[in-house]
């Protein structure tokens, strides 16, 4: 039986549905008219009453015409919502995304008026504003029956292009995540192009992709083949995607020969499982020994090939890597290199980390960035500790040369030299 408008809504004496659904109207309500701005923490509150209402309506045994009406009325809420409150943390933009989302699948579920989901379903995104509500469509086919999201894609189509509205802009991205969900390759194909234009790489890597998953990895082969060898435009999604469809097809040697080239242009754990994936764990000690020569013999630092080294436990070529590259250790990329400093420090290798731990403390220094020099304080008790341990500094100053250079380098700073004092 159809879900009606007039029927959805159970009779309550005793805390159910009805008595729910006037709460959540009633919280609803008071948001709306609210006038003040929420900032900081308060912000983060605002996202928890939100998401509170949305709890609430969802254990509240809401029938899912009803339900859809009121995440839908909930959804329309966002203009008033960000324009008064400060959301650059995130957490009220997460609750439409997430639980409003997630909570209109639901109800939709339920819902068998698969004519009015649609229509509900186009009004809601094409008045997106504040670009929370988009992720409805990505859960269409869930609910909806191929020849209704055909329905909305023509309605889509019809928009591309007509204007400067949000829709008009947008309305080719739909068509094409449309098409996805019900498996249309060539209206996808049509679509991407007619967005991006048939050379643009993201095309090509888009309408591979659709080729590959819907079994045609030869098409999604050439596709990807549109792009120059030499365009950076992601090059890891183009190289599993070509590893996809290779072992589709059966071509292991092809496959065998990317594996190899994606290890070496990223040397990460996932590219050396994936080789030894094809070649035999057996192989896995040889493929990592070969690795670190070339590494060594390479020309350049790379902190994915220290990270190499290190993971792989390849301890003494990590040090002599460094080394060799000392002037090309760069403390401002802190967030690569203070987990192998702490690596290399806990496993021992104390010359290894004093050369990245200099590095810190000199880019520290240099930028005379006063709110990273507990940090530089904490580095450079760790070099004091280490420098007892390190007999041989390799041709570089020793931990009392070093120090001493940088102290007279960097005096002024008495405000970081104070940090150390109390360290």
């Amino acid at each position: 039986m159809r879900t009606t408008r007039r029927n959805s809504e159970p009779e309550s004496a005793d805390g159910g549905p009805t008595d729910a659904v006037a709460r959540f109207r009633a919280g609803l309500a008071a948001v709306k008219r609210r006038r003040r701005m929420f900032w900081g923490r308060d912000a983060r509150e605002l996202a928890g009453e939100l998401a509170g209402l949305l709890a609430d309506l969802r254990d509240a045994g809401v029938e899912g015409r009803l339900g859809v009406d009121l995440v839908a009325a909930f959804m329309r809420a966002d203009r008033h919502v960000f324009e008064h409150c400060d959301d650059s943390s995130g957490y009220v933009g997460d609750v439409f995304r997430g639980d409003a989302r997630r909570l209109f699948r639901e109800f939709a579920g339920r819902c068998d008026d698969t004519a009015y989901l649609a229509d509900l379903v186009f009004d809601l995104v094409c008045d997106d504003g504040y670009g929370v509500r988009d992720g409805l469509l990505k859960d269409v086919a869930q609910y909806l029956p191929e020849a209704v999201i055909r329905r909305i894609i023509v309605r889509f189509h019809g928009q591309a292009g007509t204007s400067d509205s949000y829709v008009g802009r947008m309305a080719l991205i739909f068509v094409a995540e449309l098409a996805r969900q019900i498996g249309d390759v060539d209206l996808f194909e049509r679509a991407t192009i007619e967005r991006y234009g048939a050379v643009h790489p993201g095309a090509a890597l888009d309408i591979a992709a659709m080729h590959i998953e819907h079994g045609d990895p030869r098409a999604g082969m050439a596709w990807l083949a549109r792009i120059p060898d030499d365009d950076g435009y992601k090059r890891s999604d183009r190289d599993e995607l070509m590893f996809d469809a290779l072992g589709r097809l059966g071509m292991s040697a092809a496959q065998i020969d990317l594996a190899w080239a994606m290890l070496r242009r990223g040397r990460g754990p996932a590219a050396l499982d994936q080789l030894i994936s094809l070649i035999g764990e057996e192989n896995r000690a040889a493929v990592i020994d070969g690795e670190a020569t070339l590494i060594l013999a390479g020309p350049g630092f790379q902190f994915s090939d220290l990270t190499f080294l290190i993971n792989q436990g390849r301890f003494d070529d990590a040090e002599t890597y460094l080394r060799d590259h000392v002037e090309q250790v760069d403390g401002w990329q802190y967030e690569f290199l203070t987990p192998l400093a702490t690596t290399m420090r806990r496993q021992g290798r104390h010359f290894g980390a004093s050369l990245i731990y200099r590095a810190l403390v000199e880019s520290i220094l240099e930028r005379a960035t006063y709110n990273a020099y507990s940090h530089g304080a904490r580095y450079l008790r760790f070099l004091d500790q280490m420098s007892a341990s390190v007999s041989d500094w390799r041709g570089l100053p020793d931990h009392a040369t070093w120090f001493a250079a940088i102290h007279a380098a960097h005096a002024r700073k008495s405000s970081f030299w104070a940090r150390c004092h109390d360290a």
